[in-house]
């Protein structure tokens, strides 16, 4: 069965144009540019959850996660979702693909890692470090307490 060529476009505009908490199971497409629509509406989904660090850092960690996706992953195929619990006061945020995981990539290059977890906490704190060196300066969005939280 082949898949309708307008298959994206359909679910980002269901998706974009829906008053929900949740982004279901949604396939990523190849290009890079077209995932920036649903990026978009996590940004939406996330804005009044400071509990979870900030918008800006919630921002800033779902934006090196998905940066890295397309460069780094070599992914042929990838699912995400999201869901926010309003009244727990906490976003859930999924993304599996069947390319290089973070992990994966440490291993390629030869940098040591003790577990999974620990591997993503650092590749997000090398990102942080780098973005802290290029002087943005920390502005209220405690990127510290979320680096030292990640490690």
């Amino acid at each position: 069965m082949t898949q309708d060529p307008m298959w994206w476009t359909k679910e980002v505009k269901r998706i974009l144009n829906a008053d929900i908490s949740y982004i279901p199971f949604s396939t990523l497409p190849k290009e890079e540019i077209k995932f920036k629509a649903l990026y978009t509406k996590i940004c939406e989904l996330i804005k009044s959850y400071s509990h979870v660090g900030g918008e800006t850092v919630f921002k800033y960690v779902l934006s090196e996660l998905t940066d890295n996706i397309y460069p780094h992953s070599e992914f042929m195929k990838s699912i995400m979702m999201c869901q926010a619990y309003k009244s727990k006061k906490y976003v859930e945020l999924s993304f599996i693909d069947d390319g290089v995981s973070i992990p994966g990539n440490f291993e390629k290059h030869n940098i040591d890692f003790e577990g999974d977890y620990k591997a993503i906490a650092m590749a997000l704190m090398v990102s942080l470090q780098k973005t802290i060196m290029r002087g943005v300066q920390d502005s209220g969005a405690h990127f510290g307490y979320i680096a030292r939280e990640l490690a």
